[in-house]
């Protein structure tokens, strides 16, 4: 599964993502978001849940870029910083679908 690829073509380039994760990196990537939590009642229906910060979202964002994005215009190095030099619209053209990627990661698909 994490061997498949798909190529998605912003207006000035061309990006390759990854169409699966293994284990470890979904445990990278979830570990990002649990790392500073605090949950009270954990076994109840409704825990509490404090201690997010907000700079998480970049720190998930710039780990799932690093795990996804297999190359930008034929080139693998320096992942980050090149999709970083994007256009706005063309980033989030990116994001959305490295999101759309890995949003149903460690959820069991219904029958």
């Amino acid at each position: 599964m994490t061997d498949q690829t798909k190529t998605i073509k912003t207006s000035n380039h061309e990006v390759v993502l990854k169409t699966g994760m293994n284990a470890r990196e979904f445990r990278a990537l979830r570990g990002l978001w649990l790392n500073d939590l605090t949950i009270e009642d954990a076994n109840k229906e409704n825990p509490k849940v404090s201690g997010m910060k907000g700079s998480i979202l970049e720190k998930a964002e710039n780990k799932a870029i690093e795990l996804m994005v297999v190359s930008i215009d034929n080139k693998n190095t320096d992942i980050l910083e090149t999709l970083l030099n994007f256009a706005v619209d063309e980033y989030e053209e990116v994001i959305k679908a490295i999101n759309e990627a890995t949003a149903s990661f460690g959820q069991k698909k219904k029958d």
